[in-house]
């Protein structure tokens, strides 16, 4: 079995394998070999609001994740995990194009805006 140290980069607590991360804090999270697969946290380690750092064969620790009297649950308005990538392409589209765009905007169509103001900043320096 393997753990992690999980630290949450984003604005706001993030749930993680039934551990709620406040924003800049780190908390071990135990089983990483399972829990590190599921879909939310992928996508918000490609989001770049998770910072990873596995433990291969660690002890289990035998005090609790997490901040002391936040619960272990889904808090509301915690954003989802394709909210964080929306968050991300629109400031990479406003890097690049200076563009305000919201999460109104389609997943698909934010990615799609980002491959081309990419593609037309790698054409302009040619």
């Amino acid at each position: 079995m393997s753990a992690a140290n999980v630290k949450n980069v984003y604005g706001t607590a993030l749930g993680v394998a039934g551990v709620t991360i406040a924003p800049g804090v780190t908390a071990r999270i135990e089983q990483w070999d399972v829990h590190g697969l599921a879909p939310s946290v992928k996508a918000w380690e490609r989001a770049g609001v998770l910072e990873i750092e596995v433990l291969e064969d660690a002890p289990a620790l035998p005090i609790p994740n997490g901040l002391p009297g936040l619960p272990s649950v889904s808090l509301p308005g915690m954003p989802s995990p394709e909210d964080i990538e929306k968050d991300r392409l629109i400031a990479e589209l406003k890097a690049l194009t200076g563009e305000e765009k919201t999460r109104k905007t389609s997943l698909e169509s934010l990615q799609k805006q980002v491959e081309a103001a990419q593609a037309a900043k790698i054409a302009g320096q040619q």
